[in-house]
């Protein structure tokens, strides 16, 4: 046996009543888990889209992080069901947050809601409608010349006005290109004016001091 397997073979305890063909090691000790989630059910949950807390109001940004319980309440099809229940970080309210396999999202069961986009407040039958409007677009574009120009128009005129926005984001960015060697340049104007100040009034401070002086001799 080489020492490394030596040494592997040392650090484990394995009690003569264990059989490993029955049960684990962990378990037959009573082992409580090596992390967090087998410990308590916790995980780190990251929120999949900005909400609000029904409690406080509060503002919870997509991205920001939880210790969540994590819970399995079911499945659709073969598909697991998880409830994550954690606590708004402001006021301490409860939030539970659950798959929603169906639709290939969350949704947000308790303690919250989700934040409106101008996405989620259309129904799905004006969804439905602009799909058909897109279709019957592309068609028509095919099939009548006169709406075909007549689009093409519209689209010159507005690449037209998003190269104006171009041209005028790019003169900005060349105005502030040397942002540094023009803020050097002003300070550098500003420390001469200074050093001139300084030395009209050190010349002015000096000839009251003489004036001073005369005044007392001549006294």
């Amino acid at each position: 046996m080489s020492s490394l397997a030596a040494a592997r073979a040392d650090n484990f305890y394995n009690p003569p009543d264990w059989d490993p063909n029955q049960i684990s090691r962990d378990k037959f000790q009573g082992s409580k888990g090596h992390n967090q989630y087998e410990q308590k059910g916790l995980i780190r949950f990251e929120m999949p889209f900005p909400i609000f807390c029904l409690k406080c109001d509060k503002h919870i940004d997509k991205g920001v992080r939880f210790n969540a319980k994590k819970d399995h309440i079911g499945h659709y099809f073969s598909t697991k069901l998880w409830e994550f229940s954690m606590r708004c970080y402001s006021c301490g309210n409860m939030i539970k947050i659950q798959t929603d396999p169906e639709a290939c999202d969350y949704k947000v069961v308790e303690g919250a809601k989700k934040k409106a986009s101008a996405y989620n407040n259309y129904t799905e039958s004006e969804l439905d409608l602009m799909k058909v409007y897109d279709e019957a677009h592309k068609e028509r574009l095919q099939t009548d010349a006169i709406y075909k120009l007549e689009h093409e128009h519209k689209e010159h005129q507005k690449i037209r006005q998003e190269w104006t926005r171009i041209e005028r984001l790019q003169e900005m960015q060349e105005r502030d290109k040397h942002d540094y060697d023009n803020n050097q340049v002003l300070r550098k104007v500003l420390r001469l004016k200074k050093k001139k100040k300084k030395k009209t009034y050190t010349k002015y401070c000096n000839r009251c001091k003489k004036k001073k002086k005369k005044k007392k001799g001549a006294v």
